[in-house]
């Protein structure tokens, strides 16, 4: 009888790690395993490179002699991203094996960098979680702001979220 007893207790043991495995094998392994691209407009803006004028030293024999000007201020465009969102796959599109979606945000790239009030305009598949995922990550991201006169602004920005479970 014990012997009866003792295997069930060994078997059931055996499904409770298994199921534990199970779980965190999904948990940790489909974040290293889903391929997320974020796509923002392409950065017009482009840093131009300081031009230092340089004139020659009379003391030194020709040696040339940089004289540091004002630094110019940085030019005026769009946001860029600095640190682009990296959402999870969604669980309820796991269970239900959807291998791919795709969410259109819209948002505004504050002045401070962070990405803030996103609005869903469009869910491929709609019910499995991509847009709640999409929107979570997007606050997460991080973006050099747009920039008018020199100074840091707010601005409205539209991406897509492609999400691919691999």
């Amino acid at each position: 009888m014990w012997t009866t007893v003792a295997s069930w207790l060994f078997a059931i043991t055996l499904l409770v790690i298994s199921a534990a495995l199970v779980t965190w094998a999904i948990h940790g392994g489909i974040r290293m395993a889903s391929a997320i691209e974020a796509e923002v407009e392409e950065d017009q803006a482009r840093p131009e490179a300081l031009a230092v004028p340089v004139q020659r030293g009379a003391q030194d024999d020709g040696d040339l002699i940089a004289e540091p000007g004002p630094a110019p201020p940085p030019p005026d465009g769009p946001p860029a991203w600095l640190q682009r969102p990296e959402p999870d796959y969604p669980r309820e599109a796991i269970r239900a094996r959807v291998e791919e979606g795709e969410v259109d945000l819209s948002c505004v790239a504050r002045a401070d960098g962070r990405v803030a009030f996103c609005t869903i305009t469009s869910e491929i598949p709609e019910d499995y979680g991509f847009g709640r995922e999409a929107v979570r990550a997007a606050h997460d991201a991080r973006m050099r702001p747009a920039r008018a006169d020199g100074e840091p602004v707010d601005a409205r920005i539209q991406f897509s979220v492609r999400f691919r479970l691999q």
